[in-house]
């Protein structure tokens, strides 16, 4: 009897301390669960937000009171700050801040247009405001200073307009009431939560409220936390995916997005400005193989096509690179500075090629004046 209690003892020991190492290898290479940006705080946030009553939409939903919108505060600022800094980006609190200019954007503020010169807004959501990224690094800086490089001549400048959180109507409202920034070309950042961010938002906030009922992600040990997190995780994709799908097919908010957009080209080519849409993968989604929402990426592309619309996507591009290589943080899946860097690479063509036909037409004005 003994020997067998012995050696049931030595099993039950040698487990314990197998478990033991195990917490302490994952402690030591600081392995942590990602579990819905755990960590992410926003540092004064709502003191750059003022909300602004509009006429448009008056049945808006979701967080914003009815017949508001929000926009950001001239001059504020703010950060965000992370769990962690693994790739040695962030500053020394782990941290990226944001300063607005005198309009209430990112950037230099917005100065006259100087005369033969081309002028690019680019609108979008935190994707194209550059959340995680620091300045320097947006697409819009880049791609400014691509077409620099590319087209030595008269100044082009790209307006960041991106602000965290809107979509297509919001752009919109945005577009009709800002000050005439005499724009040339519009870069159009599409996420494909633009279909409905208050949906999403929804989402994130039933998540947010099941993750408390995982009793695995809530204990002490570091090594449950993480198993408990990839069980979860799998469970958080495969619920994400199912209502992403839903919602591109559910004809309310298809049609809607597809009005939204019917609108943006009419405004367009009302105001005779230039227009790509740049279309964003999902990382998470892009992560996984096959890609999830390639069928939803289809039906925007036939959108498009529909619309007159000149579009980039860039899923193959972020593909070839790899998404985890692209993630700003790997609890939060929006695009680093390297994929700022691809982004602004690929759509540099076209806005060098809008840049170079309008000094042509500018030349073929000057000869034929008298």
């Amino acid at each position: 009897m003994k020997p067998r209690l012995f050696k049931s003892l030595a099993v039950l020991g040698g487990t314990l301390g197998a478990l033991l190492v195990c917490e302490l290898t994952v402690r030591t290479l600081n392995l942590a669960p990602r579990i819905l940006q755990r960590g992410t705080i926003y540092i004064g946030w709502n003191r750059a937000v003022r909300w602004a009553k509009h006429p448009y939409y008056p049945d808006y939903q979701g967080g914003v009171p009815a017949g508001y919108m929000y926009a950001y505060n001239p001059g504020s600022s703010w950060a965000t700050q992370y769990p962690s800094n693994p790739r040695g980006y962030f500053d020394d609190r782990n941290r990226v801040t944001y300063s607005l200019n005198a309009q209430g954007f990112r950037g230099r503020d917005f100065s006259p247009k100087p005369p033969g010169s081309y002028r690019i807004a680019a609108i979008g959501d935190s994707w194209t405001f550059g959340e995680g990224v620091r300045l320097e690094h947006t697409y819009p800086v880049r791609l400014e200073q691509l077409i620099a490089a590319s087209t030595p001549g008269p100044a082009c400048d790209v307006l960041n307009l991106g602000i965290n959180g809107y979509g297509v109507r919001d752009h919109l409202v945005l577009l009709d009431q800002i000050p005439d920034l005499q724009l040339d070309a519009l870069v159009f950042g599409y996420v494909l939560n633009d279909i409905s961010h208050f949906e999403f938002d929804r989402l994130g906030l039933e998540l947010r409220h099941d993750e408390q009922s995982q009793a695995l992600l809530h204990v002490p040990s570091r090594l449950l936390n993480v198993i408990g997190s990839r069980f979860w995780m799998r469970a958080v994709s495969s619920r994400t995916q199912a209502f992403v799908l839903d919602l591109y097919e559910a004809d309310r908010f298809w049609n809607e997005l597809a009005d939204r957009l019917r609108d943006l080209a009419a405004l367009v080519s009302k105001r005779n400005l230039a227009l790509v849409v740049v279309i964003f993968p999902d990382l998470d989604g892009l992560a996984l193989d096959p890609y999830p929402y390639a069928p939803i990426h289809g039906k925007l592309h036939a959108l498009f096509d529909e619309l007159g619309v000149r579009y980039i996507d860039m899923t193959d591009c972020f593909r070839e690179h790899g998404a985890e290589a692209l993630r700003v943080h790997p609890a939060d899946a929006h695009p680093n500075e390297i994929a700022h860097e691809l982004i602004a690479a690929v759509v540099s063509p076209w806005a060098v090629e809008r840049v170079r036909e309008h000094r042509e037409r500018a030349r073929a004005a000057e000869k034929t004046q008298p």
